[in-house]
This record gives C-alpha cells, structure tokens and sequence, in this order.
C-alpha cells in the first residue's frame, strides 16, 4: 500500500482486502481508536504537524 497507495482520502484495509469506509465492516469508532494510538506511538503530539498527512 505504501508503494501505491489509494487515491481516496479514506480508505480501510481488513486483513489486506479494501473495505468500504461507509458499510458494516466499518467501524469508526474503532478507526479513530487505531488513528489516537497510531499518533501517539509516533510521537505525533496534539496540534503540532510532523510530516505532510500526520496530524493530529
């Protein structure tokens, strides 16, 4: 996916298979869970940009 990635500003990925962001494999509770602890294992603090694409 890093390679090419989606053309989409959302996209999901189940188990290395897309999935539509706006039907029942989706759950954005869950999406925004993964985003919080995605940033914070990266460093990403709140409100302070560190790369194009990564902010909080």
């Amino acid at each position: 996916m890093l390679d090419s990635p989606p053309a989409e500003p959302l996209s999901a990925f189940a188990e290395g298979r897309r999935i539509a962001v706006h039907g029942p494999e989706f759950d954005a509770r869950v999406a925004s869970r993964l985003r919080a602890e995605t940033l914070r294992l990266t460093g990403v603090a709140a409100g302070k940009v560190v790369a194009k694409g990564l902010e909080p």
